[in-house]
C-alpha cells in the first residue's frame, strides 16, 4: 500500500525585529538520495530553529519544512553545497526592509517518508566546509555576521 505524500507549499513573511544581526535564526540541512549509484541532492531543509532568533519568535516555521525560495531567491536545483551560501546572501538580501519572505514545502502526514531509508540528511551549518569521505558527510557550520567575526592575529 502506497499512501501519497501530500505536501504543502506555504510563503511567510517573518519579521526580524530587533534580531536581523541573528537573521532567519535556523539550521539547515541537506537531504541527498542515491539513485543508480549517484548521489543526487534532495532539496535544504530547517534543520533547527535557534531559540530567540526571527524564526523562534515568528513560530511557524518548524523542523524538516524544506526551503524553497528565500527573499525571492530560489534553492530548487541548488547543489545542497551552494545553498548554505545562497541562503545567506539571499537573507541580507531584503526586499521589505525588516522582513525576511520565505517560501517552504511541509509534508501534511506525520508518516516517515516510505523512501526515508534511501535519504541520506546532510548537515549544512555554515562558514568552514569539511567533508569526510569516510562518512560521506558534508558539514557546512554557520555564518557569522562579520561584525562578530575576530580578524586574524597578524605577524609583525
Amino acid at each position: 500500500v502506497h499512501e501519497e505524500v501530500k505536501q504543502q507549499i506555504i510563503t511567510f513573511d517573518i519579521p526580524l525585529r530587533d534580531t536581523s544581526s541573528a537573521g532567519l535564526g535556523i539550521t539547515i540541512k541537506g537531504k541527498t538520495s542515491i539513485v543508480d549509484g549517484k548521489s543526487i541532492d534532495l532539496g535544504i531543509f530547517v534543520k533547527s530553529i535557534l531559540t530567540g532568533g526571527a524564526a523562534f519568535r515568528d513560530k511557524r516555521l518548524r523542523s524538516n519544512d524544506q526551503i524553497l525560495i528565500v527573499n525571492d531567491v530560489s534553492l530548487v536545483n541548488v547543489p545542497n553545497i551552494d545553498a548554505a551560501t545562497i541562503l545567506q546572501d539571499a537573507v541580507r538580501k531584503e526586499i521589505q526592509p525588516g522582513i525576511i519572505k520565505i517560501t517552504i514545502s511541509r509534508m501534511l502526514n506525520d508518516e516517515q517518508d516510505p523512501n526515508a531509508k534511501h535519504v541520506k540528511e546532510i548537515e549544512l551549518l555554515s562558514s568552514s566546509l569539511t567533508i569526510t569521505n569516510d562518512e560521506n558527510e558534508l558539514d557546512l557550520t554557520n555564518f557569522v555576521s562579520s561584525a562578530n567575526r575576530k580578524p586574524p592575529m597578524s605577524k609583525n
